[in-house]
Parts: C-alpha cells; sequence; structure tokens
C-alpha cells in the first residue's frame, strides 16, 4: 500500500499525464495536479464522470505502467489556472494490467455518433494491423454494432506523450468469418498529418 500512494505522490508533484476510463469503455486524457483537498485532483477537459462512479486510473511512472481502481467523490472541482474542469479521485486500489487491455496509455477508437467510442485496443475488439493509410480489427460476430462495406468511419488516436488525432476513413473490405467480422479500414482524412505518422510508429510496435 505504501509503494502505491509512493508512485501517486511522485505521479502528483511531476504533473503526470494519465488516462481515466470506466470498466470496459475508453480512457480519457487527463493530468494529475496538486491541491490542498483531500484526494487525488485530475485536469480531465471534457469528461463525463459522475459523482459515485467506479473508474480506472492508468498512469507510467519512472517507465513503468500501474494501473488503480478507483471512485470519482467530485466533479466540477477547480483546477488551479484552469478552471472547472477537475475531478477527484479517492479510495485508491492499485491493480494489475487488466487482461486485452495495452499497457502503455494508447488510444486506437472508433467515434461512433452521439458520443460513443468502441476501443480497438480492449477485448472484445482487437486491432489486426496498422499503418499509416489503412487499418484491420475485428469484432465478434453478433457484436452490437455493425459497419458496413463502403460505410464511413471516425477514428481518434493518442498515446502517452501525444495527444489525440482525429481521422475519417472508409470500411473497404468485410470478411465474416465463423466467431469473428475482420474490417478493413482505408483512412482518408488526417486531423494532422505529423501527429498521425508518429502515432503509426508507435501503435506498429505494439499491434
Amino acid at each position: 500500500m505504501e509503494e502505491s500512494q509512493e508512485k501517486l505522490r511522485m505521479a502528483v508533484a511531476s504533473r503526470a499525464m494519465c488516462r481515466i476510463g470506466r470498466p470496459g469503455s475508453a480512457w480519457v486524457p487527463a493530468r494529475m495536479c496538486e491541491s490542498d483537498q483531500p484526494g487525488l485532483l485530475c485536469d480531465a477537459a471534457g469528461h463525463r464522470f459522475v459523482q459515485g462512479e467506479e473508474v480506472r486510473l492508468w498512469v507510467e511512472i519512472d517507465g513503468e505502467s500501474s494501473y488503480f481502481e478507483s471512485t470519482v467523490v467530485k466533479v466540477g472541482a477547480a483546477v488551479p489556472g484552469r478552471g472547472p474542469d477537475g475531478l477527484v479521485l479517492a479510495f485508491m486500489l492499485e491493480i494489475a494490467v487488466p487482461e486485452g487491455e495495452s499497457d502503455d496509455g494508447s488510444i486506437v477508437e472508433i467515434l461512433l455518433p452521439g458520443g460513443a467510442a468502441i476501443s480497438l485496443l480492449e477485448a472484445p475488439a482487437r486491432l489486426v494491423d496498422i499503418a499509416i493509410s489503412r487499418l484491420s480489427f475485428e469484432l465478434p460476430r453478433g457484436y452490437g454494432v455493425i459497419f458496413p462495406e463502403g460505410g464511413p468511419l471516425r477514428l481518434r488516436m493518442a498515446s502517452f506523450s501525444d495527444p489525440p488525432c482525429e481521422s475519417r476513413g472508409r470500411i473497404n473490405r468485410v470478411a465474416v468469418g465463423e466467431r469473428y467480422v475482420n474490417y478493413t479500414v482505408h483512412i482518408q482524412d488526417v486531423e494532422r498529418a505529423d501527429l498521425h505518422q508518429r502515432l503509426i510508429a508507435g501503435l506498429t510496435e505494439i499491434v
């Protein structure tokens, strides 16, 4: 327990970047902040968490990834110099890296209408291949969302050291197997080409 608390103290002191997410859902980029109030204050602009919600926190400390389970005890908390975009976490418990998840803070997700997202780095989805102008992924047959061949797609990628970058693509191949459906996406419109290339270079190492 003391070792876990020391990790968190080091992360707060360095204003470390982190990721916060609901179990089985996409991660939200955030930054740890020093605060005189109880709990862990995180600057997470645009988050949709609510008070009392159970969440996970990922942070890299001294080159090692750490996961924590936690509870949101306050939303709308004041972040020094930023405004009321913070949330306060408490009851921190360090856990092992959840099975099927990336342990380096990377994000590759499909953005759905209405704000929901499907992470391609978390089960039951699987990122099969990725390159500058294409990617392929698998979803189980019977999954609640189906992407038609020729249909448009919005993507978002990020890493621990790089901010999110959105792109648009089109499904140019759908292969239906016994247990999974494989989709191939042609990436056409990228928000920032230099950032996109940097993210792809890092993601190819974990696929």
